[in-house]
């Protein structure tokens, strides 16, 4: 597994040294038969503004968004529950977790069963409500939100530091809140209505 040091990790893409960890974002796996050469990329970082203008990142996504709808028959831990455009979402039972992997934006979100239901009520609100600016704190970490133009930024916090940041564009915004809605739907099925409401009643 690579190890993201500060101003020593360099960016597979312009090859310069990366200075904050929010700023970078890991490349996934890649079929080799897909691009032998590009999937040599795979767990690499990269800028984050380099992925986005990248003359590969819309074959590169949608290389890893195939090789990991893959994954449903390759490890029964792991069922898909929503795929379009790039993202998909994984039960992941051995982990009692959600995870939504938006390959198009390099973003991983892991969504405890538990803690689930607050944090996937505030993205519904941030996404349903333009210029609304949101934070959200359960314990560790914090999420916040703050619309930028027609678009979101998302920021992660775990101990006060920034551990993730990135931009959710105005034409993934549909995608993002069907998928959210979704898991929502499966949360509320596991654990019930009332605990889905008790969770929700926990924001600020």
């Amino acid at each position: 597994m690579p190890f993201f040091i500060p101003n020593r990790t360099k960016c597979a893409i312009c090859h310069q040294p990366i200075e904050n960890r929010f700023e970078a974002a890991e490349l996934p796996y890649i079929d080799p038969a897909a691009s032998s050469l590009l999937s040599q990329l795979a767990r690499n970082f990269v800028h984050r503004d380099c992925w986005n203008t990248w003359e590969n990142a819309k074959f590169y996504a949608h290389a890893a968004f195939d090789l990991a709808k893959k994954a449903e028959n390759q490890n029964p831990s792991f069922k898909i529950e929503f795929e379009a455009d790039e993202l998909i979402v994984f039960w992941v039972a051995a982990l009692n977790s959600y995870q939504l992997k938006d390959f198009n934006l390099l973003a991983t979100f892991e969504l405890p069963l538990e803690s689930s239901p607050a944090i996937l009520n505030f993205l519904i609100s941030v996404l349903s409500q333009p210029e609304i600016t949101e934070e959200y704190q359960f314990e560790n970490p914090i999420w916040k939100a703050r619309w930028v133009d027609a678009n979101i930024e998302l920021t992660l916090f775990e101990d006060m530091e920034i551990i993730d940041k990135f931009l959710l564009p105005k034409d993934r915004h549909s995608i993002w809140l069907a998928a959210v809605k979704v898991i929502l739907n499966k949360v509320t099925e596991k654990l019930g209505e009332v605990a889905v409401n008790q969770n929700y009643a926990m924001l600020p």
